[in-house]
Parts: structure tokens; C-alpha cells; sequence
């Protein structure tokens, strides 16, 4: 039988239960079903404008975010569809310890919210929904047993698991108890096969360090690199910023991961060795050096990329802070990439501040054919027009004349400052465009990753 003989009754139980897209469908081809489907197209409507994104901060106290995610838990208790619109989840909470004594700081739970935890028990019901938690007693009990102590990253876990639509994860302040508890999850479902509907969609993740959480934050990438619907994974210290050392191991080659952002401390070249081999699948890697006066050996990071990665890398990106970094190398070419398309690398990688001007090199003498874009961040705070920095004109020189032998594919040219018009003009007639960025020497990635509008006053690198 086909939908349009059903029963209004019957037709409308199939309306509460296909998606909004099929409904939207068939309501284009027949009116009856159209009529029938208002009400749920509204709901529909409805549910995607408030729960498509959720943001959760009880630190910055941003409007319209969300100060513990067991009020999120608590609207899916009470209708279980919201589950399935939540697309966009940004983590920004304290978890300091939870008390019921509110002369007592710091807390992060108030009345009302102690209200909804006590309503949900726990969130027991919601714990037995999922396949994980009815399987493995012990730990629903102790998840249960966190919720109800108003832990805000154990309501977080019991949301990852619930929702089936979840793409993007931005993680702030993770505990090690709490990722002991989401690698066990992630076991389960990608190893074994038991649940393997767990976070499907999710593709892009990315974890910060605001306080004293040490190496957690690259413990969390790790974890999420299981996963493997993942491509992006961010990960950054947004205070000062420790070395990096022994990074732990990936749980083999993981070919589904195709960009990697890092903003930290040292890495020594041995380590981010280790850490880049198993990944077979990486086009886009990004490192921003946000040291504590530790020296950056530039051409020996380079020589590490294209020793592990110069077969796949498309996008590279070395950047570092403005005036703490000591670069005591400098890099001396990229031609060892052979499929590198963009590059975005600070002036201090390639001119050693302290050298001879007649000894700089050519920017195009640098880069490999394949090479189609090129953004060049200054390292001073005081930033002059292109037409006055010599370190830039040093490093453009010839680029007119040579770009058809040197760079034949070079498209565009990212700089920080206008150039005179004349020159861009010139620029214009051999295929090259002058694109302007205003970050200074921070590149997008090095910045604390909020969506615009900004929420709240957030902190920079």
C-alpha cells in the first residue's frame, strides 16, 4: 500500500518516525501528507535552530551556552529526538568539585541544576538506552554515580554516547578518569565491533589545555584518532606552553586522519617522528612553536616532515610566537614535498634576523613546483607596509620574472600588510594574487578555536 491510502491516524504514526528530509519529500508530491506533517516539520524546525549547536561554559559565561550538560541530558530525557540534532558540541567547563553547600566555592552547580540531577537519579534510564552501559554493569554505576555528584565531564561521556548525529567536538579541561572511561567506550565499539554506531559522524575534534591538565590534551587526540570517522584533530595549549616529550604511541596506522593542528611547546624531532609515520593518510599538518624561550631547530623539523611525510603532505604550516622563539636553524628549502600545494611559514623560518641581507635567500629558490599558495607571517609586533620591509622584498625578489621556471603553479600570495598597488598590479599579470591577513604572526590555528561571533572573552595563545 502506498503512503497516500494510509489512514490519517497511521500516516501520521509514519511522520513521527521517518526523518524531516523523506517528510519534506513526500510533502512536495502530495498534499494530505504535507498537511499532516506541520505540526512535526515545526517541531523539526524547532529542535535544529536550538540544539544544531550546544555550548557548554560555566567559565566565560557566554550567552546562550549551557552551564552543565545535564540540563542538554535532561531535554533528551524528555524528548528523545533531540539526541539526533545535537551536531556541534564546544566543552568549556571548570569541573570544579560539586557541592550541594553553596556558601562554599568553587562550585559550578547551582540549585536548579541540582534539581535536574535529582529528578534524572543519576540518568540512570538514559544509561540503560545505550548497548555500552547495559553491557558493562560496573560502569554504568560508576558514570551514574558521577552524574549524580554533579560531575560535568561524566554527563559530558553519557552525551557522546547518546547522540548518533555529533560532527564536531571542541574539548577543553579533560580528566584522565574520564578518558580511562571513553577509551574503553571507543574499544568497544571500533574494535570490537559491539557498537559501532558510536559517534559515526564525528570528523572533527579538538582538545585544549587551559590550566594545569599537563598532557591530557594530547592524550585526548590520541583517543579521539580511534575513531574512524575522524579526519581533523586540533590540539593546543592556550597558556604557557610546556615541551612536548614521549608522546604516546597511535594505536597503529591510522590512514582515515587527513589534517592534524598542533599548538604547543617543543617537540623534539625523534618524537614528532613517532608521532607523523603511522599516519598514512595526513595531507594537512599544522605546528605553531608557542614556546617559553625553547629554541624552534626549523630546518631539522622540516627535514623530519619530509623524511616521514614528503610523499603526501598537500598543506604545511610552521609558525611560532612573535618575539619569545630562538630559531637557531632556518629553513633552507621545501623541495623535498612533492605534493605540497600551500605553505604558510613565518619570516624569521626563512631569514636569519641576524644575517647578511645579500645572503637571503629567494622564496622561490625554497619551494617545490607543485606549490600553489603562500603565506608569509611576520614575527614583529610593529608591522610595516610590504613596499618598507626588506625581508619580504628580499624574499620576493625575481618572482615576477622567474615564477613561470621556479613556481609555475603559484596562485596566490598571502601577506600581512598591503603592498603598494603597483605592485600588486604586477604581481596580477603573471597569475598572482596578493590575499591580505591581519592575524600578525598567529595563523588562525594558533588562536583559541571559537567559531565566529566570539563567545564570551576568549583567551589567545
Amino acid at each position: 500500500m502506498s503512503l497516500t491510502g494510509l489512514p490519517s491516524d497511521i500516516l501520521v504514526q509514519v511522520i513521527n518516525t521517518i526523518s524531516p528530509d523523506d517528510i519534506v519529500a513526500f510533502s512536495s508530491i502530495n498534499r494530505r501528507f504535507y498537511s499532516l506533517s506541520t505540526k512535526r516539520l515545526a517541531e523539526h524546525k524547532a529542535l535544529q535552530e536550538q540544539y544544531s549547536k550546544v555550548v557548554f561554559d560555566d567559565v566565560f559565561d557566554a550567552e546562550s551556552s549551557i552551564s552543565h550538560p545535564i540540563k542538554l541530558l535532561y531535554d533528551i530525557w524528555k524528548n528523545l529526538r533531540v539526541a539526533s540534532y545535537v551536531r556541534h558540541i564546544i566543552f568549556i567547563c571548570s569541573d570544579n568539585y560539586a557541592t550541594q553547600d553553596f556558601n562554599f566555592e568553587p562550585s559550578n552547580v547551582d540549585r536548579s541544576t541540582w534539581d535536574i540531577i535529582e529528578r534524572l537519579g543519576g540518568c540512570k534510564d538514559l544509561l540503560q538506552t545505550t548497548l555500552y552501559f547495559r553491557q558493562h554493569a560496573d560502569d554504568l554505576e560508576k558514570c551514574r554515580t558521577d552524574i549524580q555528584s554533579g560531575k560535568q565531564t561524566a554527563a559530558l561521556t553519557l552525551l557522546l554516547v547518546l547522540l548518533p548525529s555529533l560532527q564536531r567536538l571542541r574539548y577543553a579541561r579533560a580528566q584522565e578518569t574520564d578518558m580511562a572511561l571513553l577509551s574503553s567506550i571507543f574499544t568497544s565499539s571500533v574494535a570490537s565491533g559491539v557498537n559501532p554506531e558510536v559517534l559515526s559522524k564525528l570528523h572533527t575534534v579538538e582538545t585544549y589545555h587551559l590550566d594545569s591538565e599537563g598532557r591530557t590534551w594530547i592524550n585526548m587526540l590520541l583517543l579521539f584518532a580511534e575513531l574512524p570517522s575522524v579526519r581533523t584533530l586540533k590540539g593546543a595549549h592556550t597558556g604557557w606552553s610546556e615541551d612536548i616529550d614521549s608522546i604516546p604511541g597511535w594505536k597503529g596506522h591510522i590512514s582515515h586522519l587527513q589534517k592534524l593542528e598542533l599548538s604547543a611547546g617543543t617537540i623534539e624531532p625523534e618524537d614528532m617522528e613517532s608521532m607523523l609515520l603511522p599516519l598514512q593518510g595526513l595531507t594537512d599538518f599544522r605546528y605553531h612553536h608557542a614556546c617559553c624561550g625553547n629554541t624552534f631547530e626549523a630546518q631539522i623539523f622540516v627535514d623530519v616532515l619530509a623524511t616521514t611525510m614528503s610523499d603526501q603532505l598537500e598543506v604545511l604550516s610552521l609558525t611560532n610566537d612573535e618575539e619569545d622563539s630562538d630559531m637557531t636553524t632556518r629553513i633552507a628549502s621545501f623541495k623535498a614535498f612533492k605534493r605540497l600545494k600551500r605553505l604558510e611559514v613565518c619570516i624569521q623560518a626563512l631569514i636569519d634576523n641576524a644575517m647578511d641581507d645579500t645572503m637571503a635567500p629567494r622564496l622561490l629558490d625554497l619551494l617545490p613546483v607543485t606549490i600553489e599558495s603562500v603565506t608569509l607571517l611576520s614575527n614583529q609586533r610593529e608591522r610595516q607596509p610590504l613596499c618598507q620591509d626588506l625581508q619580504v622584498q628580499l624574499l620576493l625578489r625575481d618572482i615576477v620574472s622567474d615564477k613561470q621556471k621556479c613556481v609555475p603553479n603559484l596562485s596566490t600570495l598571502v601577506l600581512y600588510n598591503v603592498p603598494d598597488a603597483q605592485y600588486v598590479a604586477t604581481l596580477r599579470d603573471v597569475d598572482i594574487a596578493v590575499e591580505i591577513t591581519d592575524t600578525g604572526s598567529l595563523p588562525e590555528h594558533a588562536k583559541f578555536w571559537y567559531d565566529d561571533p566570539p563567545i564570551g572573552d576568549m583567551p589567545s595563545i
